[in-house]
């Protein structure tokens, strides 16, 4: 079984997802299938039958507000944490590239085996502040395209 905080979403507006969610507090993929109608005058019973017609995901996550003194995570030549404002710099229309990895290594930002990837679109941004507590930002990335659990 793995613990929540050995999973950690990556995204980036290249084809390699390579920024690790700074100060992730929670993460949700949600996978759901539309459905039509395809009951006949064949069904038995009182039975509805569905044919499903389309799937669609989208990845939630929210994470802590960094002031200007906390340090985004780096490799030595560039940020590999992803932040606020970034994520207010993707609300358009450029598609994004996800992982969802397994993670190990200092502060659990060492990128290891994929659960799953593929591509998005940052829909919403939202920030939190209750008072005495702390700061938080939500984004929401809707799916573009095919999910996959394979490299």
């Amino acid at each position: 079984m793995k613990r929540g905080q050995f999973v950690r979403l990556f995204i980036s507006d290249t084809s390699t997802a390579i920024w690790v969610i700074a100060a992730a507090k929670e993460m949700t993929l949600h996978i759901s299938s539309q459905v039509e109608d395809s009951t006949t005058k064949d069904t038995t019973g009182d039975w509805v039958e569905n044919e499903v017609t389309a799937t669609s995901y989208d990845i939630q996550t929210n994470a802590l507000v960094l002031s200007d003194d906390d340090t985004l995570y780096k490799d030595g030549t560039s940020s590999i944490a992803f932040g606020l404002e970034e994520a207010e710099n993707w609300l358009d229309d450029r598609v994004l590239y996800w992982t969802i990895n397994n993670v190990s290594g200092a502060n659990n930002r060492v990128k290891g085996s994929l659960i799953c990837k593929g591509q998005c679109k940052a829909t919403s941004v939202s920030i939190s502040a209750q008072n005495k507590q702390n700061a938080t930002y939500s984004v929401t990335f809707n799916g573009y395209g095919v999910m996959s659990l394979t490299d």
